[in-house]
């Protein structure tokens, strides 16, 4: 779901990576249908992959950003030479200006209507992809995630139980085994280690 490319300098490794990620993503797979029931098992990767859907939206917004540039530049020169005929009427100008002056602000106006279809077909595009597959993917990524939290929560509760029963069990065998040579081998050193600390905490 997270595929995404490895770009190292002088070293162009990325169909080799591009094939690693590829088993590891079958291997992940049949890994999580094998540790759930079939009825349980989590499509994961159902709604693509998200640096794909990044590298197309970024693609569409690039082609927004031009063509609405474009279209920013056709409207300014069409409002010129509107301001131009407008002049030319007031002043009653030449015939032909005024006939080539209109022609061109025909072909201006021909080319800001597809301008603007085109914006709005990138518009429309970005915003299919967004709803579509992005916010898709988004929240399976972020359910894949409570799930994994939830799955290493469990596992380290199981730790935590099995730790502190052993922990148990060794402070059991050691009250019991505990002579009171062994006692008096002990209280020494901690005395000393007592000692040595007061001395740091004065120092």
């Amino acid at each position: 779901m997270l595929e995404t490319r490895m770009v190292h300098h002088h070293l162009d490794n990325s169909k080799a990576f591009n094939t690693i990620t590829m088993h590891w993503s079958r291997k992940s797979s049949l890994a999580m249908r094998d540790a759930y029931e079939d009825d349980e098992a989590p499509q994961c990767g159902m709604f693509g992959s998200h640096a794909s859907t990044l590298e197309r939206i970024y693609a569409w917004e690039k082609k927004l950003y031009d063509e609405v540039k474009e279209g920013e530049i056709l409207r300014i020169s069409f409002d010129r030479k509107c301001q131009q005929l407008h002049n030319l009427d007031a002043k009653g100008g030449d015939t032909i200006a005024i006939d080539q002056t209109r022609a061109a602000l025909k072909k201006l106006d021909t080319r800001l209507i597809v301008a603007l279809r085109a914006i709005h077909l990138a518009s429309t595009r970005i915003q299919k992809l967004t709803n579509e597959e992005l916010f898709p993917q988004l929240a399976e990524l972020l359910g894949g995630l409570m799930s994994m939290w939830n799955v290493m929560w469990e596992c380290h509760k199981a730790q935590a139980a099995i730790a502190a029963e052993m922990q148990t069990i060794e402070n059991s065998l050691a009250a019991n085994e505990a002579s009171e040579v062994h006692i008096k081998a002990t209280s020494q050193p901690e005395h000393e280690l007592e000692n040595w600390q007061t001395s740091i905490r004065n120092a």
